[in-house]
């Protein structure tokens, strides 16, 4: 088993450097002739894939060899965690494989009308600028940019920097409304409601994200396809100058090309980020009431928002994932915040998975999808603590096989941030942040992903405000 890992890490530690090499030269020559370079651009995706593809065969192979020592190796008293170490390793491939042939689609977009919302929160006024600046700077404009500040403290409120900005840019026609604080979804209303008529496509964006040139551009080409419900961006990190937002930078950017991507692959995304997210106008049209007074255990739920949106798409047609429209998004900077975030998010998973469940029908891919999350929850919370609390104590062996086990799966499951054409770091740092923090990231996840997920589960019945801030958490 030794010798076989170090021939495995040794391929792989090769094949890292070579491909790193090659692809990034590829790389520099789109930089330098970027409109004289199509079939050049064509390579560069396949060898992408090609090394992407030969990547995963390798850590698998490596991964496999774990797995079947592990499984050697358990004594007859623990046999029966064999079901669950089996179920959860093949759910691991299945997630994996499916991200890697994600559909990217390309071309040019018809011409949507569209009404790109930003709900305001007590945000940092340098943020918001920049938000606003990123959108002035897309290749393709929104027809209308509508502001609401929901009851923000009047020290936070954004009206200047909206009213300076429109002089700048008299050629976006932008609205500004303040309204006192009633949580995210009635704040979209107050955009919804008067375009409803003339919008095909509306926009959600965070007021803490900065988008990506072509990211308006990127994110309305799948909307070529009739069957197209909602899409979700790609929103990475933008701020990772301390080990707590280059942890959750990298954790964060592969749940989208890990997990977004795999449901995409079956044109069934579960939830749409609201930092960046595209809805079909029948979407709204359909279900803006549902979305407005929808009740979680008879009070009225003010966050999930887009995790509804996109569950009420995915009752009409497809829900997938536009890795080329990107967005960069602040993380928390604290453990506190953190904490309260996640919560909320997963909260709004388990109501909102079983609102899928209860409503979507049974043929549909999402619906297995959903519920494939909600089993292989509860795997989780039997296989972890038993490998890494109980077995030790009853053994007095420390579990080695399974703690590389879990460090090689966090390497691939964040290993696609490396092949993203557009990123806010360069390839070397990107290399050396996966490198260096890959480990850091499953080892974290059991308290971000297992402890507050199953903590959360008790706090369902808390589902009124936005319950992350009461002024301004993070500072540009």
């Amino acid at each position: 088993m030794p010798i076989i890992a170090t021939i495995f890490t040794a391929t792989f530690i090769g094949i890292i450097i070579l491909g790193a090499v090659r692809i990034n030269r590829q790389h520099t020559l789109l930089d330098q002739f970027p409109y004289e370079s199509c079939s050049l651009s064509l390579d560069y995706a396949k060898d992408s894939l090609t090394y992407e593809k030969l990547i995963h065969f390798i850590f698998f192979s490596y991964i496999v060899l774990l797995f079947y020592f592990h499984l050697i190796n358990i004594r007859d008293s623990f046999a029966w965690t064999l079901p669950t170490i089996v179920a959860s390793f093949f759910y691991m491939l299945f997630f994996s494989y499916s991200s890697i042939f994600a559909k990217v689609y390309i071309g040019t977009p018809k011409n949507f009308n569209t009404t790109l919302i930003i709900p305001v929160y007590n945000e940092d006024s340098h943020i918001f600028r920049s938000c606003l600046d990123s959108i002035s700077a897309q290749t393709l404009l929104p027809k209308l940019i509508h502001v609401i500040e929901d009851g923000s403290k009047m020290e936070n409120c954004v009206a200047d920097i909206v009213s300076a900005w429109k002089i700048q840019n008299p050629h976006i026609p932008i609205q500004y409304t303040y309204v006192p604080n009633n949580g995210k979804r009635n704040a979209q209303a107050i955009a919804i409601v008067p375009t409803i008529k003339t919008t095909d496509v509306y926009i959600t964006v965070d007021s803490d994200t900065v988008l990506d040139f072509e990211a308006i551009h990127n994110g309305l080409i799948p909307f070529n396809d009739e069957y197209v419900m909602s899409v979700a961006g790609l929103l990475q990190n933008y701020n990772n100058h301390n080990f707590l937002t280059n942890l959750l930078g990298l954790g964060f950017i592969s749940s989208f090309t890990n997990g977004r991507a795999c449901f995409s692959r079956w044109n069934s995304v579960s939830v749409s980020c609201g930092g960046l997210a595209f809805y079909r106008k029948k979407v709204l049209e359909l279900h803006l009431d549902d979305y407005l007074n929808q009740k979680v255990f008879g009070q009225k739920a003010n966050y999930g928002d887009d995790r509804m949106l996109t569950q009420f798409a995915s009752l009409h047609g497809h829900t997938v994932y536009q890795e080329s429209a990107v967005g960069y998004t602040l993380m928390p900077e604290n453990v506190f915040h953190l904490t309260r975030q996640r919560i909320r998010w997963w909260k709004s998973f388990w109501w909102g998975g079983l609102w899928v469940i209860q409503h979507q029908n049974i043929k549909r891919r999402i619906w297995w999808l959903v519920l494939s999350q909600f089993i292989s929850t509860f795997l989780f919370f039997v296989i972890i603590p038993f490998v890494f609390l109980i077995y030790p104590l009853i053994s007095f062996e420390f579990p080695w096989a399974a703690f590389a086990y879990l460090i090689a799966l966090s390497y691939i499951r964040t290993i696609r941030v490396l092949f993203l054409k557009k990123q806010k770091l360069t390839r070397q740092q990107r290399f050396f942040q996966w490198l260096i923090f890959s480990p850091f990231v499953s080892l974290f996840n059991i308290y971000l992903c297992s402890m507050l997920q199953y903590y959360s589960l008790f706090r369902l019945k808390d589902v009124l405000g936005w319950s992350t801030r009461d002024d301004i958490e993070v500072q540009t």
